[in-house]
């Protein structure tokens, strides 16, 4: 496999991995208008989260010349949520900064 063909396939899994998120923002979505959404509380470390979301974002960012950075007080290292819902969250927020950050901006995560 050369490069080219590498990168295609890199930005077809990305594809298919938003539009899985898609998916299930919709069910999500459905399950709140039904009154049927259940979250799964459990402690987690919030900076993790927040950097395996930044993980996958880069790549988009990078095609923009856009900059990721992060920050997060140590007094909020761990946390007790959903952490599906909270990394859902955070994906969601990242991908609208993305799509309304100018080429060549920053998108500082704090």
């Amino acid at each position: 496999m050369n490069e080219k063909q590498a990168e295609y396939l890199g930005d077809i899994l990305e594809s298919g991995r938003h539009l899985l998120s898609l998916i299930n923002d919709i069910l999500d979505l459905s399950k709140i208008e039904a009154g049927r959404m259940e979250l799964e509380p459990s402690e987690f470390a919030l900076p993790n989260a927040i950097e395996n979301t930044l993980i996958l974002v880069r790549e988009r960012a990078q095609r923009r010349a856009i900059t990721l950075k992060h920050g997060v007080d140590e007094r909020l290292a761990m946390v007790r949520a959903d952490e599906r819902k909270v990394k859902q969250v955070l994906l969601n927020l990242l991908s609208n900064a993305l799509k309304f950050t100018p080429e060549g901006g920053l998108i500082d995560v704090r």
